[in-house]
């Protein structure tokens, strides 16, 4: 039988060391400032970062299997947040992608669309706006969205219907 006497004179013990171990000389780190996917500080509103507008096809063709082999990309990313917490970050990501005639064509015949809301695009990143197309069809469907973002992202997907292009406004789960 264990002698509650010296458990006890243990725990102490245990506590004491662990509050001295914790106590040292040298300076605290501090902790990182948040930056974009690019390395670069984020801007304030958006969430976008302030670097140039990205066009590498791997980090989207990896994160969105759904669009296919897609003809162009134009996007942004950054990490949500910013209070410096190790650990893992929830990625905001906005882009522009543009699809392949094949591909344009299957959505095009494999959804029910509606128009997408007004103000849909209020949010587009200045960065982005030129890019986009002028005077699109933009629409929705729901399930195309949902097989977009997969299970590991959330938010809005659009398609403009004329020239293929797929607006991503989305940050991982």
């Amino acid at each position: 039988m264990v002698d509650q006497r010296s458990l006890g004179i243990v725990l102490v013990g245990l506590v004491a060391f662990t509050g001295l171990v914790g106590c040292t000389d040298q300076p605290v780190a501090t902790p990182p400032v948040s930056r974009g996917m690019q390395g670069t500080p984020a801007t304030e509103g958006s969430g976008m970062s302030a670097g140039a507008v990205r066009t590498d096809r791997e980090p989207i063709a990896r994160r969105f299997p759904r669009l296919g082999d897609f003809s162009e990309v134009h996007w942004l990313g950054s990490t949500i947040g910013g209070s410096g917490v190790p650990g893992p970050s929830d990625v905001l990501i906005q882009g522009l992608v543009v699809l392949r005639p094949e591909d344009l064509a299957a959505a095009r015949a494999g959804y029910r669309w509606e128009e997408a809301p007004a103000g849909w695009d209020a949010k587009l990143a200045d960065a982005l706006r030129p890019l986009a197309p002028p005077a699109g069809d933009w629409r929705y469907n729901g399930q195309f969205e949902s097989e977009v973002c997969t299970a590991r992202y959330s938010g809005d997907v659009y398609l403009d219907l004329a020239s293929g292009t797929v607006y991503l406004n989305v940050n991982s789960r």
